[in-house]
């Protein structure tokens, strides 16, 4: 492990955990490795810590004793994996004397290892805009480390863990920092480009991707005039992004995405739900074929609304390698402009075809509504002479409750990111779809067609 350690190391321990007979070696060990700051906490306070603590050990609940040693410490922030630069920038700068950094988000206890690289870039970020001390808590893998070591050697396994921490376990100097000038100017210009098509998009995700949102956006502004036919642009190249993950309905997204990833060599993987992949078992033969993997998504209704669940939460869980190459104009900003944009080959290309061989442009344009239809209509939409048309699926008929016109029967709200017509109930909660085109089986609608 590389050295990382340029702020002060921290460990929360539940007092008595794992017995009263092995605590003491196991606090002399974590000192010798290097840690400055020990944390106790009560037995049975948290119905959520990671360490769980045993109920023999009552005698060391009663004789728990809290002392601070440390000192007037003042505001200490939270810095988490992922936070936007905007953000940690207020926080740092309005900080005392330290930082409080946590390496992952969720359950700690289940990672296998600690992860420096992602410690080093949150120590970049907050030395960009302070000369703060960080207080790094080396998380609930120690207790993993515990767990597995020979008897007898605990206490030399925890050791070591401590010192591969901190890199300075042969001395323990405290390390002191002034209090930063708060700067007036704490927030960044938050989006490059506008975010909502009237009252509809918008960016309604979680804090842990808004960072990944604005890297997006600042690419696809820079790289725009190369994008569409002839030129190829590969984002996710320029990205430095190596995990290509997208959800397919009817699987030609997912087809044409793998032969993609198959040129590049990039690793692919195409979430479906498993009734989609029941009726698309040739598409699904084409993704294997170019090396892509097909994941069957069972939970919900199995259909395309579920397959996007998935592939979100794997780019919550892999932000820094992965890419989500979104299969229509859906989600939140940037996602449906950037869908868009790239369909728009098929707008401009009829136009110019109309052009050539009737002289004029066409009365009326008919499509599916999604990507493909705001791809054609998006050309026409200042040719008020063109009549632009959308279908949806009506199932068994939108008087029913199976089907997928959600223009036709839907209402405002929020999903997947994005404010935009939504097939609902009167609580929020979104309904199930029917139709029998995979593709268009979806509760919502592309915000630019709402």
């Amino acid at each position: 492990m590389e050295c990382i350690m340029t702020g002060h190391i921290s460990k929360t321990l539940v007092a008595g955990y794992p017995s009263t007979s092995q605590i003491v070696d196991i606090l002399l060990a974590l000192e010798r490795g290097g840690v400055d700051m020990l944390d106790f906490v009560a037995p049975f306070t948290d119905l959520l810590a990671d360490e769980p603590a045993s109920k023999s050990d009552t005698d060391a609940k009663q004789s728990i004793v809290s002392e601070t040693r440390t000192g007037y410490v003042g505001y200490v922030p939270l810095i988490v994996p992922l936070m936007s630069k905007a953000l940690v920038r207020c926080r740092v700068q309005t900080a005392g004397s330290l930082v409080y950094f946590v390496t992952h988000s969720g359950i700690t206890s289940i990672r296998q290892s600690l992860n420096a690289s992602i410690l080093t870039l949150l120590l970049s970020k907050v030395h960009k805009y302070a000369d703060l001390s960080p207080t790094i808590d080396i998380g609930s893998h120690l207790r993993s480390v515990f767990c597995n070591a020979e008897r007898g050697r605990k206490p030399k396994r925890v050791r070591h863990y401590a010192g591969e921490a901190s890199a300075k376990a042969k001395e323990n100097t405290p390390r002191v920092a002034p209090l930063p000038k708060i700067d007036e100017d704490t927030m960044e210009k938050s989006t490059l480009l506008p975010d909502k098509f009237g009252i509809f998009c918008g960016l309604y995700v979680a804090e842990a991707l808004y960072e990944c949102a604005l890297e997006l956006e600042k690419t696809y502004i820079a790289f725009y005039p190369y994008m569409g036919r002839p030129s190829p642009l590969h984002f996710a190249e320029r990205l430095g992004k190596s995990h290509i993950i997208a959800e397919s309905g009817a699987g030609q997204h997912g087809v044409a995405t793998a032969a993609i990833c198959a040129n590049l060599r990039l690793e692919c993987i195409i979430y479906m739900g498993s009734e989609d992949t029941r009726r698309q078992s040739l598409t699904i033969f084409r993704i294997r074929a170019l090396c892509g993997k097909v994941i069957p998504v069972t939970k919900g209704s199995c259909t395309l609304k579920d397959a996007i669940n998935e592939a979100m939460r794997d780019l919550v869980s892999n932000l820094n390698t992965t890419y989500h190459l979104v299969s229509s104009a859906i989600g939140c900003h940037q996602f449906p402009t950037m869908a868009r944009d790239f369909q728009c080959v098929i707008g401009n290309e009829t136009k110019e075809q109309m052009k050539a061989l009737a002289g004029r442009l066409p009365d009326t344009l008919v499509a599916c509504v999604g990507s493909n239809a705001i791809g054609m209509f998006h050309s026409f939409i200042k040719n008020k002479n063109v009549r632009l048309v959308g279908a949806e699926a009506t199932g068994d008929g939108v008087d029913t409750s199976r089907h997928s016109a959600t223009i036709s029967a839907g209402a405002p709200g929020v999903f997947h990111g994005a404010k935009t017509y939504l097939l609902q109930d009167k609580k929020g909660q979104v309904i199930e779809t029917h139709s029998i085109a995979a593709g268009l089986s979806y509760p919502g609608v592309g915000p630019e067609h709402s």
